[in-house]
């Protein structure tokens, strides 16, 4: 009976593999000819090399269009037939298998990642799949061409040809895909708020009474740009940034050969708006952020120039493209030189401002100075304005300063945050006012880095008018911010893969930025208090607005906090002494540290509240006599940042409760949140069209922003004439509105007026 098991044991063998050796000779019948991986060979070289001449059209380096493509072809060429035969050389020693179709899919691969520029693991299989396909495409058409077609039998004919549609089919697909501009249905359908405007004031955004004039000044010698070269209208001197920044290399070499200078010699180039008359002008300094060097970056300010001259400002547009980024590499640690330089400018109008001879003499009121920065600027302002009070450079006090401009006002569009550290601390800015602008669709800076420059602007004196101020714009990316950087917040081909169909027009966009930015310096220069409620609620700009969703946030210097939820992680202590919270009915009840888009800290602490009843609510207790100390009246405002805390589904109604004041004679007055403005949900957005790489660098699909309301008091004094503001004891947010629900609530106070 052994012998017998054994037996069938070896028949079941042989069986097998007389099947696996039928199926294997059925399989040769079908395979490609021999030489056939050369046509894999010739497609995917050839993949590759119009990836490489395209991507060169890209470069920037300064030598022009035809030779960058010529580069980039030299590059695809040179780079795919190294690779080739480094794989194929590899594989030869190796000694195991045939090295053609695998040599070509390994160094189409290295070359295509190479090229294509994303490490971002996502993107991986993109380029697997496309290297796959032209390896099959070529070899397949290198077959058919060489006449394999009429030599094979029915099933190898069906298996060409359906490889044949497939590849082409693919290749096609692919194309279509990376032309498309992307979907929008995901987005929150709310539709926006669209009012006659609220404000006793003409829409900011038309031209003023002046006529404008331009001019450039530089350094004369410029060897890429005219207006700062031979055709320059003011001659400046250079200065040395070499404390600043640092370079060495190719990377030192390559700018030397493209600028013709280094950090020894950085110039003081300028286009200059100003309006034409006599008067004591406000000066306003813009300045861009990183962007490819040789693509300049100073005129795409010129929309802002235009209109605040006109409106009887002198506007420069600062030209720091020289501190960009380049083919070669970027500099290092060059923040902090972007806010030095800035200083260096207004040394320059203070010189020309007290100098007879001067076209500018007596023009320019440096007591009222305006910087505005986008992006890498946008930090750059503010440590300008940080530095400006300084007498030591704090991280090298060998370097003494002596600046001391008239600095009031600061505007960041889609800043970055913390990437210089003055002696290791975040920059802190006190008694200046500040305006941020943040996108939310913003594939650069992918969260609301502004928000913690917001907060960490200090005002001393409750007496003055002193503002801060944000608006966060659906639909708004980065780069539309300036006319000339397109819309698409990466270079090629990474420019591609965004989901770019939801943006704003970017004349929108530009548009937003124009209406805040003239209203802001109208304010805060200009003394026009009329554009004050712009900021305080955007909803008050009505149709001078494009219709999106934005939420705002605001807060004056007369502002004092009850609670900011930063004083330790106790629930119950409140920031002002001898207050306490307490919760009846909540579901969750959390303080917690406020997390950006990608999970890191946003330096901010908020109480994070849900309810599943109608009688929940949750109460700040204040010290007796607390409004009387304030000296709490009408004219006064009670204030808090809000935020939706669910994950917010499309035919979700809005959150609504009731906020109730109550006074120490047991008085209550109450008003419903959504009679003040509505709450929205957290704004969704789908940043790129790859869910992977979606997933991997911006991580959550929407981030908790802070919504500012302001409730005044002399409404809830209307609502109960026999409540009193000056004895108001306790903040009552009661949830009897709607059944269900989580917010996240920060800075409840008062603002005194």
């Amino acid at each position: 009976m052994a012998d017998s098991g054994e037996a069938g044991k070896r028949d079941f063998r042989r069986g097998i593999s007389s099947i696996l050796k039928r199926v294997a000779a059925w399989l040769r019948t079908l395979a490609l000819a021999p030489g056939s991986e050369r046509g894999a060979v010739i497609a995917v070289g050839a993949a590759v090399t119009i990836v490489a001449v395209y991507l060169g059209s890209d470069l920037h380096s300064g030598l022009g269009v035809i030779p960058d493509m010529t580069l980039g072809l030299l590059a695809g060429v040179v780079g795919f037939l190294l690779s080739y035969w480094l794989v194929r050389l590899g594989l030869f020693v190796l000694r195991k298998l045939p090295p053609g179709y695998i040599a070509a899919a390994v160094a189409g691969f290295i070359a295509v990642m190479f090229f294509w520029s994303v490490s971002e693991e996502a993107v991986w299989y993109i380029s697997i799949v496309i290297v796959l396909c032209e390896v099959l495409l070529g070899g397949v058409s290198y077959e058919l061409f060489r006449g394999g077609w009429r030599t094979a039998n029915t099933q190898k004919r069906v298996l060409l040809l359906s490889t044949l549609v497939l590849t082409l089919g693919l290749n096609t697909g692919f194309v279509y895909w990376y032309l498309h501009p992307g979907v929008d249905d995901y987005l929150l359908k709310i539709e926006p708020y669209q009012s006659p405007p609220a404000i006793d004031a003409p829409d900011p955004t038309l031209p003023g009474p002046y006529i404008v004039k331009t001019l450039f000044y530089g350094s004369g010698t410029d060897q890429r740009r005219s207006e700062f070269g031979e055709n320059v209208d003011i001659t400046t001197y250079t200065v040395n940034a070499s404390s600043y920044v640092w370079l060495d290399g190719f990377k030192a070499k390559t700018r030397q050969w493209f600028w013709g200078f280094g950090p020894q010699e950085f110039p003081l180039n300028g286009r200059v708006w100003y309006p034409e008359g006599e008067g004591l002008f406000p000066l306003v300094l813009v300045v861009h952020g990183n962007h490819t060097m040789t693509d300049f970056s100073d005129p795409g300010y010129g929309y802002l120039g235009e209109l605040l001259a006109s409106r009887g400002y002198i506007v420069v547009s600062v030209d720091e493209n020289f501190l960009n980024g380049y083919f070669s590499g970027r500099m290092s640690g060059e923040n902090d030189a972007r806010g030095w330089m800035l200083l260096k400018h207004l040394e320059l109008w203070r010189q020309w401002s007290n100098d007879p001879a001067s076209i500018f003499a007596g023009q320019v009121d440096l007591g009222n100075i305006a910087l505005i920065g986008h992006s890498r600027g946008g930090e750059a302002v503010a440590q300008a304005a940080s530095f400006n009070r300084l007498t030591h450079n704090p991280n090298n006090a060998r370097i003494r300063w002596n600046f001391n401009f008239g600095i009031l006002s600061v505007v960041a569009v889609a800043p970055v945050d913390q990437q210089y550290k003055p002696a290791g601390h975040p920059t802190v800015l006190t008694d200046v006012n500040y305006l941020v602008l943040q996108g939310a669709h913003d594939a650069d800076v992918k969260t609301y880095y502004g928000f913690q420059q917001f907060q960490r602007v200090q005002y001393t004196n409750p007496e003055t008018d002193l503002f801060k101020a944000g608006l966060y714009i659906y639909q708004a990316n980065h780069s539309q911010f300036n006319s000339v950087w397109g819309n698409q917040d990466f270079g090629l081909p990474r420019g591609r893969y965004l989901n770019i169909k939801p943006l704003l027009a970017g004349e929108d966009q530009r548009q937003i930025a124009l209406l805040y930015i003239s209203a802001f310096l109208d304010t805060t220069l200009g003394g026009e208090s009329a554009y004050l409620p712009l900021f305080q609620d955007y909803h008050n700009a009505g149709a001078w607005l494009p219709p999106t969703l934005y939420i705002n946030q605001y807060q004056g210097a007369g502002y004092h906090p009850m609670t900011t939820f930063e004083e330790d992680y106790d629930v119950i202590t409140t920031t002002v002494d001898g207050g306490r919270i307490k919760g009846v009915n909540l579901s969750r009840w959390k303080e917690k540290e406020m997390k950006s888009r990608t999970g890191k800290s946003q330096y901010n602490h908020a109480v994070e509240v849900g309810w599943n009843s109608k009688s929940a609510r949750y109460s700040i207790v204040l010290p007796a006599g607390l409004g009387l100390d304030l000296d709490l009246d009408g004219g006064d405002y009670l204030v808090f940042n809000l935020a939706d805390g669910r994950d917010y589904e499309e035919g979700e109604g809005l959150l609504d409760f009731n906020v109730i004041l109550e006074d120490s004679n047991g008085e209550v007055t109450e008003v419903a949140l959504s009679d003040v403005m509505e709450l929205l949900p957290q704004f969704r957005v789908q940043i790129t069209r790859l869910p992977g790489w979606e997933r991997i660098k911006y991580k959550s699909p929407t981030e908790v922003v802070f919504q500012t309301f302001r409730i005044p008091l002399s409404s809830l004094q209307e609502s109960n004439p026999r409540f009193e503001s000056g004895l108001v004891v306790e903040i009552r947010f009661s949830f009897d509105l709607v059944e269900k629900g989580v917010i996240i609530l920060d800075e409840v106070g008062f603002e005194i007026n």
